[in-house]
C-alpha cells in the first residue's frame, strides 16, 4: 500500500512540479508536458521485463534498486537547469526507477504471499493509489509554496529513501522463505481412495455368484 501510494503520488505532483518549472524557466507547455509521456512510456516498457525478473531472480534485487534509482533520479530533478536535465532526470531515470513501486512487480510478490484472501490483498494494496494522490499532491503543493520545487523534489527524494525503502527492504527480507517454498517444485501425492463398505460388499457377492457359476 505504502509504495502503492509513492508510485502513484509521485505521477499525480508531477502537474505541480509542472506549472512551477514553467514558472521559473518559460518554457512552451507542450514540450515541457512530453517529460510526462516520456515517464509513462519508460514504465510501459520497463514493467514487462520488471515483472520477468521478479520471477527469475526474486523482488528484492529488483525493488531495491529501482527505489535507489528512482531516488537519485528525484535529487538529480533538484539540478535542473535545462529542459535536457528535465527530460532526463524525470522522465527518464525517475520513468524507470519509480515502476518499482508500481502495480507490476507487486501483483507477482502479493501472488506469492497470499495464498488465500489475494482479491484483499491486492484491493488493499490498490488503496495506496488514492492514498498518494490524497497526501502528495497538497504536500508537494505547500513544499513548492514556501520553500521552492527544488525543496519539494529534494524532500521527496528523501522521503523514499526513508520509507519505502528500508519497508520493502525489511519486508521483502522475511519473506524470502516464503517466495523461495513457493518456487519449489512438489511433486504430486495420490490420495489413496477408500471404497465405501457398500461397492465393497456388491464385489464381493459379485465374485462369489460368478465362483458358483464356475463350479
Amino acid at each position: 500500500m505504502i509504495s502503492m501510494a509513492f508510485w502513484f503520488g509521485l505521477r499525480s505532483s508531477f502537474s505541480v512540479f509542472f506549472v512551477a518549472l514553467l514558472d521559473q524557466f518559460h518554457w512552451g507547455r507542450a514540450e515541457a508536458a512530453g517529460v510526462q509521456s516520456l515517464s509513462m512510456l519508460a514504465f510501459m516498457s520497463t514493467a514487462p521485463f520488471i515483472g520477468i525478473l521478479v520471477d527469475r531472480i526474486g523482488p528484492k534485487k529488483v525493488v531495491l534498486p529501482g527505489i535507489i534509482l528512482m531516488g537519485i533520479g528525484l535529487l538529480l530533478c533538484t539540478q535542473i537547469q535545462t529542459l535536457t536535465h528535465f527530460y532526463i532526470f524525470f522522465g527518464l531515470i525517475v520513468g524507470v526507477g519509480v515502476t518499482s513501486l508500481s502495480i507490476a512487480p507487486f501483483t507477482v510478490i502479493l501472488t506469492h504471499w497470499f495464498e488465500r484472501y489475494r482479491g484483499a490483498a491486492n484491493g488493499l494494496a490498490g488503496m495506496g493509489t488514492g492514498i498518494g494522490v490524497l497526501c502528495f499532491v497538497p504536500f508537494i503543493q505547500y513544499l513548492i509554496s514556501f520553500h521552492g520545487w527544488r525543496f519539494a523534489f529534494f524532500i521527496f527524494a528523501l522521503s523514499i529513501f526513508i520509507i519505502p525503502f528500508p519497508l520493502n527492504a525489511f519486508s521483502l527480507s522475511i519473506s524470502l522463505k516464503i517466495w523461495a517454498s513457493s518456487q519449489m517444485v512438489i511433486s504430486p501425492v495420490i490420495p489413496k481412495i477408500r471404497v465405501p463398505r457398500v461397492l465393497r460388499r456388491v464385489k464381493t457377492f459379485n465374485l462369489t455368484w460368478f465362483r458358483k457359476i464356475g463350479h
